[in-house]
């Protein structure tokens, strides 16, 4: 026999084995409508509960109240992340089943698609107060680039769709871990009282303007004028690595550092950081402070939207202590001696 001849019997060999673990019986075909072909808008509306089970137990429960927002179970209900979970729901409602793969038990595990119980995919649950749609997700298809294998719990057949999910079962990482967004140029002054009670004042005038230390002696220079945008950049997009919710069995330290950051609008976040080892910890709250807003005019209109949100905010910190990222703590904790410095002569 030539080598030519033993190069093509291999290769339709190879062609065989493939279609018994990737094609169902029929040879397989394309164009097989939507995943879930009634999990369409209303449907998607109308979900308040989502489950993701991984194999070997790890389980993530997202539920939604009465108030439209999404909590993570296993965190005492904290805001889970809204754009996370609205990229999963529209994901499913708008994926197409591409191509049938197999039916056969003994090939899921190829394809990823077994049940968790059975060491394989992810199984992820949809459901609203009368049905659900339930999915094991599997592995990503080596020829679509955007591809997923995937099979519905309970039927035989597994699919490859035309989306790609990458799910995580960390609780955490389904969380909202925004806690405060003050733009920098609406800041008028950030009072920071460190541990040993030495009160560091940063002010902006006006709008405008560049930010000032407060009672800096003429004698005296910034090391480093971009310290100042250090420290009001602190409440620019505050994120937290975890939360906790506030009770007895969370111990902090006596002495705090605390920041207060007030805006020209009268919106005051207020920030008692604590430092456990080299984390920063905090606890959180919000006020509308009234002072600000009668020496900055605010109109009565934007009184009303500032003191609903600074109660809204609040009510929300109140619960809860936060685990910051350890850059948060270094600016804050800057003293009158490390900002400046004597001029020279």
């Amino acid at each position: 026999m030539s080598n030519k001849s033993v190069v093509f019997i291999v290769l339709v060999a190879l062609l065989a084995i493939a279609g018994v673990v990737f094609l169902d019986d029929d040879g397989g075909d394309a164009g097989h409508g939507a995943l879930f072909p009634d999990l369409d808008v209303d449907a998607v509306n109308r979900i308040s509960a989502i489950t993701l089970q991984a194999a070997g137990g790890a389980e993530v429960q997202l539920a939604r109240d009465e108030q439209d927002v999404w909590g993570v179970a296993a965190k005492d209900g904290y805001p889970a992340d809204r754009v996370k979970i609205r990229n999963l729901l529209l994901a499913l409602s708008e994926a197409r089943r591409v191509e049938r793969m197999t039916s056969l038990p003994e090939q899921y595990a190829q394809l990823g698609v077994a049940g968790p119980e059975e060491g394989g995919g992810l199984l992820v649950t949809l459901a609203d107060t009368q049905r659900s749609w339930e999915v094991i997700m599997g592995n990503p298809s080596p020829q679509l680039s955007e591809g997923q294998f995937v099979r519905i719990a309970n039927e035989d057949t597994s699919w490859l769709i035309n989306r790609r999910l990458f799910l995580e079962t960390e609780a955490r990482t389904w969380l909202d871990t925004h806690i405060i967004h003050v733009e920098p140029t609406d800041l008028h002054r950030a009072t920071i009282t460190r541990p040993d009670r030495e009160t560091l004042e940063v002010v902006r005038e006006s709008r405008g303007q560049e930010l000032t230390l407060a009672a800096l002696g003429e004698d005296y220079e910034l090391k480093d004028p971009g310290a100042l945008n250090r420290i009001a950049a602190t409440v620019d997009f505050l994120d937290f690595n975890e939360v906790y919710v506030k009770n007895d069995d969370f111990i902090l330290p006596d002495d705090a550092l605390t920041a207060i950051f007030t805006t020209f609008d009268g919106l005051q976040v207020a920030l008692q950081v604590y430092r456990i080892g080299e984390t920063p910890y905090a606890a959180v709250g919000a006020r509308a402070d009234d002072q600000i807003m009668e020496q900055f005019a605010v109109a009565g209109d934007k009184r009303a939207e500032i003191t609903a949100e600074a109660q809204s905010l609040d009510e929300h910190f109140s619960r809860w202590y936060y685990r910051l990222h350890d850059a948060v703590y270094e600016p804050l904790a800057a003293s009158t001696s490390t900002l400046t410095r004597k001029k020279a002569p």
